[in-house]
């Protein structure tokens, strides 16, 4: 039985789905803070591997956690 798996499609996948989540909490450490920015930026990922898009994501976690 292998346990061997090709990441390589799946990592460059998500790579590419959290980016606009990354880069906008990077742009957050300047303005709120890095406790705020690396909270925001988890929760957006939650949220995107629920499905939601990252707009959605953002539109919600902005709305619920205001600080």
């Amino acid at each position: 039985m292998s346990y061997h798996h090709n990441y390589g499609a799946w990592d460059r996948n998500l790579y590419a789905r959290l980016h606009p989540a990354v880069q906008h909490s990077i742009r957050e450490v300047n303005t709120r803070g890095v406790e705020h920015a690396l909270m925001e930026s988890t929760m957006l990922g939650y949220m995107m591997g629920k499905g939601y898009s990252f707009h959605d994501a953002l539109r919600i976690v902005e709305y619920e956690y205001q600080m």
